[in-house]
């Protein structure tokens, strides 16, 4: 076990940031599915609560921003018409929160689900449990694939 601390500490903080391509690097470090699965989600599990309860930081910053900017007409760029797009369904909470994390990044996605999905009480709990469930998955399909 010791012996793979760095391994760990590796996809741990790789998981802040890119989870999506974490699994493929303990795969080539030789580490077992627990361990990989483990390690993933905790850094991704880390990074969305930092940026779960920090949201209220960020968006008042942003909007500082905002006001200290000029008045330029904002864009609407295609992936602000495919996520609202997706909100607007019946379905869209849970579309939303199982695949901004994942396609996204984990901070940008946990910002787009809270933004959206702040004042729902169970927002945390659904992310929460499909940043596991991703874990597990890209875990497992990193491992059939090799």
């Amino acid at each position: 076990m010791w012996e793979h601390l760095g391994d760990y500490t590796f996809l741990y903080f790789l998981s802040f940031i890119k989870y999506f391509i974490a699994p493929i690097f303990g795969w080539a470090r030789g580490l077992n599915f627990f361990e990989i699965a483990m390690s993933c989600f905790a850094g991704a599990y880390t990074s969305f609560n930092i940026f779960f309860w920090g949201s209220s930081y960020f968006f008042k910053r942003a909007a500082k921003k905002r006001k200290t900017s000029s008045n330029k007409k904002r864009n609407f760029t295609k992936l602000n018409r495919i996520v609202v797009k997706m909100r607007r369904l019946k379905v869209g909470f849970l579309l939303i929160t199982f695949l901004c994390p994942m396609f996204l990044s984990v901070p940008l996605g946990t910002l787009i689900v809270v933004k959206f999905y702040r004042h729902d009480y169970k927002t945390f709990f659904v992310s929460s449990l499909f940043i596991g469930l991703w874990s597990i998955i890209l875990t497992a399909s990193y491992m059939f694939a090799r």
